[in-house]
Parts: structure tokens; sequence; C-alpha cells
């Protein structure tokens, strides 16, 4: 068995590579730019655009990633179309995922299947049937919405009903048999595991002074300062959070004891408050053969992240869901332990020729996504917009500048000209006492330009200054004057 505190004494590492490239808008579509930037940064052709896609009311990140040999994959966010339609349809809609699931010997819950408009005694029945505890959610939701966990009774069963009835008025409800044990997400390309986390649900441990509404407050602080999107979500104080507090006995204004771990929710959502602990080196060589042979019972699926319940003290698992297109940030971003990164192994899968292409140099640079992103925004959604290719062998350089005053409006113009004309990235930094340029591209490019730069300093005969500093930090492509 696992030791659950162990697994939370290494805070969550992030991948530095992807972390500090980042664009603002990106952070919001992670899954679909960190693959995107991997296999451009490999010199794979980029291409993007935006559709809107009616059912979940939203636009939604589509790309494709080619080479030179003609190999060419189109993705829906993290999912490639190396994945077959039926089989996203059929991890989607979950009466025809567990219908593979049981040809092929995988564990998963016993349940069926209702018609939302079905009567509450039908449903009732069934569950005395199957036996409490249950579980209750929607047959082609996602994130969590709409599902109610342990449910005990009849009365628990209506509410949940209740509540499934609105969000799921044009879905099938499913009614399933509860399992005990810990939440799972497990990532696997093929034959491999590449990721897996324990989801824990939201919780706080006591100090023997602070109220639970105290430590939420508390924890909430420290979690707007993580790494990963999801991992900055606060805990909300919902019905769920108050529901549980209920069966616990417990109120906001209850003081725990100090070191008594209480969990806040039943739903082991990252994003609703929840950590996720990397034990993708811990998890058992059984529990990683239940995900790979869930992937497998899905034909045309290849990859896809698979949610497990696994009860640790009776050595057993059973399938959730899969996911096609999971979030990737709660294992690129754990909250304890070490990060995955899952974009470049599935570049690797996809692209194996790409395998061993110069990292560090690639590394350097970024493509200006939020740029991108606002043209693909302004065009139809049958349009897409090409991304200039990365450089080769690039090479990043910082001069600090000072510049004759009569000249500091026109010397910008001409260092722009320049970086344009020789495909260099970066920026001219204006300041009082100095100007910052930043530049980035291939090594005959910046050593050309920079000759010119001091060519032009020097036919302004005048004093002026020029000095070389370090520069690590990647450089978003295109060239600004700030």
């Amino acid at each position: 068995m696992l030791d659950f505190d162990k697994r939370r004494e290494i805070s969550g590492q992030v991948i530095k590579h992807i972390d500090n490239s980042l664009p603002s808008l990106a952070s919001a579509i992670l899954n679909g730019y960190s693959i995107a930037l991997e296999g451009w940064r490999r010199g794979l052709h980029l291409a993007m655009k935006l559709s809107y896609e009616r059912e979940e009311d939203s636009r939604i990140f589509w790309f494709t990633l080619s080479d030179e040999e003609g190999t060419s994959f189109d993705f829906n966010s993290a999912a490639p179309s190396i994945m077959t339609d039926e089989a996203r349809t059929n991890c989607k809609n979950k009466e025809l995922t567990k219908k593979p699931l049981k040809e092929k010997g995988v564990p998963h819950a016993e349940g069926s299947f209702f018609q939302s408009d079905s009567s509450n005694e039908a449903m009732i029945k069934y569950a005395n049937q199957l036996g409490y505890p249950v579980v209750v959610k929607p047959n082609d939701g996602y994130g969590g919405k709409g599902i109610t966990t342990d449910i005990q009774n009849d009365q628990q069963l209506i509410k949940a009903l209740d509540e499934i009835k609105e969000i799921a008025a044009n879905s099938k409800i499913i009614i399933e048999k509860c399992f005990t044990g810990y939440d799972y997400r497990v990532y696997v390309i093929e034959d491999e595991v590449i990721a897996s986390v324990q989801r824990v649900p939201a919780n706080v441990t006591g100090d023997g002074e602070s109220t639970l509404k105290e430590l939420i407050d508390a924890k909430n602080k420290i979690r707007i300062k993580n790494n990963g999107p999801s991992n900055k979500k606060k805990i909300g104080i919902d019905e769920e959070l108050k529901n549980t507090l209920e069966e616990k006995q417990l109120r906001l204004d209850t003081i725990l004891p100090k070191g008594e771990l209480v969990f806040l929710k039943k739903k082991a959502n990252v994003s609703s408050g929840g950590e996720s602990i990397d034990v993708t080196d811990e998890l058992s060589v059984e529990y990683k053969q239940i995900a790979i042979n869930a992937v497998k019972a899905i034909e045309g699926l290849h990859l896809g992240a698979v949610d497990l319940l696994i009860d640790e003290d009776k050595g057993t698992a059973i399938v959730l869901e899969i996911n096609t297109k999971p979030g990737l940030d709660i294992q690129m971003y754990p909250t304890f332990g070490q990060a995955r990164d899952i974009p470049a192994k599935i570049i690797d899968y996809l692209f194996p020729d790409t395998i061993n292409y110069d990292r560090k140099s690639s590394r350097r640079m970024y493509f200006d996504f939020n740029s991108v992103y606002s043209m693909c925004y302004k065009r139809t959604i049958f349009e897409k917009v090409e991304v200039p290719d990365i450089p080769h062998n690039i090479i990043l350089k910082r001069y600090f500048i000072t510049v004759p005053k009569k000249f500091q409006k026109k010397f910008p113009r001409a260092v722009q000209r320049i970086a344009h004309r020789y495909r260099i990235s970066g920026s001219l930094k204006r300041q009082p006492d100095k100007m910052t340029l930043i530049m980035a591209g291939s090594s005959d490019n910046v050593q050309t330009m920079i000759d010119l730069v001091k060519d032009i300093l020097d036919g302004y005969n005048e004093p002026h200054t020029i000095s070389e500093q370090s520069r690590t930090r990647p450089v978003r492509q295109g060239f600004d004057i700030i």
C-alpha cells in the first residue's frame, strides 16, 4: 500500500521549457498549446484555427502538425486524428464505453442506463436491486459535472436525480454501483503508461485553533500561488462542500483538532480545489496494465487518459471512464511530485523521427500564440493561420545600449527593420537611461544584426555604449519595440 502522507512530501514540479514559454492566452488551453509548441520546436509545420462547437457552446482550438515527408495529424485540443471518430464517440458516451470493456474483461462498475425522462420510481427500484451505495452521472458528461457519488439511500438518490436532470436534460442517466477507493488518472500511449496521478478531493488539516472556514481561506491563499491552471482554482464553498460537512457532522465554524485531515468534497477534481499527486513510478504493474487494457479495448483509440478507482487495501481497481481530451495540466503541474512531459511523449509517438531534435537550441524560442489566436478569432471557422517555422541553431543575446539623445526616435525603427530582414525575434525596450536589445535567431543572423546595429551607432559619430549581458529565458517569435 502506498503512503498517502509520504506522497505529499515533494512539492509539485513544473516543466520549465513549457512554463517559461506560456503566453497569457495559452494558459486557458494549455493542452493544445503545449503539444503544438513541442511539435513546432521540433521543426514540424504548424497551422491553427478556431471552430465553434455547438454542444460545448465554445470555440475549440484546432491545429495541424505536419512534417516534410507528408505525415500530418489534426488535433482537437489534446486529441490527435490518429484516434478514430468512432473511438472518440465510444469514450464520450459511457454506455458505449462499457460494452468493449466488458467484452475484453476490463474491470468496470456494474450499472444501467436510463432516459432522462424516466420515472424516479424506476431508477430507485434499480438502485435498490443493485444495492446502495450507488453513483449517478450523465452518460456523456465531462469534468465531473452532474456526478454524485456515495449515494446511501432513496432520499439522497432523489436529490441527485433532481440535480442531474437539470444538467442532462437530453442525455441518458447512469446509475452504477459505488466502489470505495482512491481516484487515479493514468495517461496511456499504446502499451506504455506515460503518467499517473492520484487525485485527492479538496481538504484541510486542522491546527487546533482555526475554524474550517478559516482553514479553507488560508489554503485558498496558498493555492492561488500554485503552478498550473487547475492548482490555482480555489476551494469553493458550494452545496457539495456543505453536504459533505453535514454528513461528517461538521460546520464551517468547527475548530479542527491539530493534525486532523478532513476531506471537504467527494469528487476529486483538482479544478474544484483538489490536489494531484504524481505516482507514476509507484503505481503497481497490475494497475497500470488495467489502464493499458482499457485503452486497447476501444478500437482505434491508441492513447488517452484512464480514470481508475483503486482500493489499495483490497488490491482491486475498476475503470471509471476513458478521456480522449483530458486536462493534461494535473500531470504536467502536479500539486505534489514529479511533472510529466506528456506533450513530448505524444510527439515522440506520432513523429518518431523528431525524437533526437536539438532541444537546447529549440527551447530558446516559442511562437507568438497570442497574435495567432487573435488572428484565428477574427477569421472564419474554415481558415487556418500558418505559424512561421522555427529557425535552426537558435542563440540568445541581450545588449544594454545607450543611444545619443537626438537619435533615440530613429534608432528603434532602424533596429526593427534589421530584425525583420534577418528573421530575428526579440525586442528593443526603451528606458530613460538605456535601451535593452534582446535577440533570438540563427547564430549567423544574430551576429549579422549586432554588427549592423554597431555600424548604425558608430555612424551617429556621437558617444554611445553597447554591452552584452546574459540571456537564458526563451524569446517569443516576432520582434517588438517596447
